[in-house]
């Protein structure tokens, strides 16, 4: 495909981006390239090619959903700065107005 100076331009207004106006023709040249390079790809033979969802075959190791081991209110509190009645005790960090 080829792209010429004023379809850059297009595409620029279209992105609400500038370009200089002697940039216009090389950018133009570059594009047309990299385009013309992709458009190759649509001469690849896919005919038996199975669609993918990923590149590389991923193999996830999954662990069992089993819920954890319960901690005693006593191992909980253990290490708590203060507690009291069975509870962490924190400061206040939120005043009310």
């Amino acid at each position: 495909m080829k792209l010429h100076s004023r379809d850059i331009k297009k595409l620029f207004a279209l992105s609400k981006l500038t370009i200089k106006k002697e940039e216009q023709d090389s950018l133009a040249r570059e594009l047309s390239s990299v385009l013309s390079w992709v458009g190759t790809l649509q001469s690849a033979d896919t005919e038996n090619i199975l669609p993918m969802t990923h590149p590389v075959p991923l193999n996830t190791n999954c662990n069992n959903d089993l819920p954890p081991e319960n901690i005693s209110l006593d191992n909980a509190l253990k290490n708590a700065p203060e507690s009291e009645n069975n509870h962490f005790l924190v400061p206040k960090v939120i005043d009310q107005v």
